[in-house]
């Protein structure tokens, strides 16, 4: 009988106890995920997923006045982009477009709502921008490219940013830049610019990338004329002491994004920009802008302090 019990009690020991619940290769397998969008806790995470970017943007766009200005004259623009903007709600989409494709202007109108603004002559780069800034008529003037898709989360963001207070709303691309060593030419002399501004913490991030928001008092104050030098106008719009602001999005909205140029030729032609706009700030705030010589006594020699 001793034995008997021994060999009961052994086997029972031997025997897995039932867990209560679910284990947790259940709840791997069972197929259920966290909605896209959240975070634990039930929080939406900071960053809109594509699939919840339409209600962000009708929201952001809400008690606004909105002017979607699509701008080509740096890249090829595409009537698929121009209807992509009619999701989202604003007043107007003007598209500016020179004498380079003349059969486009007549497919845009007759293909979409947008306004369209035809000019015989070849334009410069960047020029369209005050063409359709002084077309617009909305209270938030929305800059896009006619050629890269338009994430609808990003440009909820902008457009959100000028309406709460912003008057200068870009996109922050610096997640998407990596370390200060994989920078190229033009990023850090874009970084360089907003520190000799006094705005070091817009790091790389400039008006020459799309898109961004103006808002129509910090537009005005700025001039129309000076959005065809984007790195000018940025100069001008801190000099004056407005509200700029970088709006941080995902990566992955950086990637579908991407803007299309040639490395060589838009690569001169930003730096260029940029020394454009820093020799107006020299002259006017002098040559060491906001960094005052506090090691030498120039004023023993003849010399100002600056």
């Amino acid at each position: 009988m001793r034995r008997t019990q021994q060999a009961r009690s052994r086997r029972a020991i031997r025997r897995p106890v039932a867990s209560r619940g679910k284990p947790r290769s259940a709840k791997r397998l069972s197929g259920k995920r966290r909605p896209r969008g959240r975070q634990r806790g039930g929080r939406r995470s900071a960053i809109a997923r594509p699939g919840t970017s339409r209600p962000q943007v009708k929201q952001a766009a809400r008690g606004h006045r909105v002017s979607a200005i699509v701008v080509g004259s740096r890249s090829p623009v595409s009537v698929a982009r121009i209807r992509q903007l009619s999701r989202l709600t604003v007043l107007e989409t003007i598209v500016v477009l020179d004498g380079k494709d003349p059969s486009l202007a007549a497919m845009i109108r007759a293909q979409t709502d947008a306004i369209v603004v035809f000019l015989p002559e070849t334009l410069g780069p960047d020029e369209d921008r005050s063409l359709g800034a002084l077309q617009a008529r909305g209270d938030i003037l929305l800059f896009v490219s006619g050629h890269d898709s338009v994430d609808l989360a990003v440009a909820g963001r902008l457009i959100a940013a000028v309406g709460q207070g912003a008057d200068l709303a870009l996109t922050d691309r610096s997640a998407s830049l990596g370390t200060f060593r994989q920078w190229g030419e033009a990023d850090r002399v874009r970084a360089f610019m907003n520190s000799a501004l006094g705005c070091a913490w817009l790091g790389p991030n400039t008006l020459d990338q799309l898109p961004h928001a103006w808002s129509r008092v910090g537009m005005e104050r700025v001039g129309a004329d000076r959005l065809a030098v984007p790195a000018l106008a940025q100069a001008a719009a801190i000099t004056e002491g407005l509200r700029v602001k970088a709006v941080p999005i995902h990566a992955a909205a950086i990637r579908r994004g991407k803007e299309w140029h040639d490395p060589h030729q838009e690569g001169a032609l930003r730096l260029g920009d940029h020394a454009e706009a820093l020799v107006s700030v020299i002259q006017r705030q002098g040559s060491r802008l906001q960094w005052p010589d506090q090691a030498r006594r120039r004023s023993e020699t003849g010399g100002d302090r600056q």
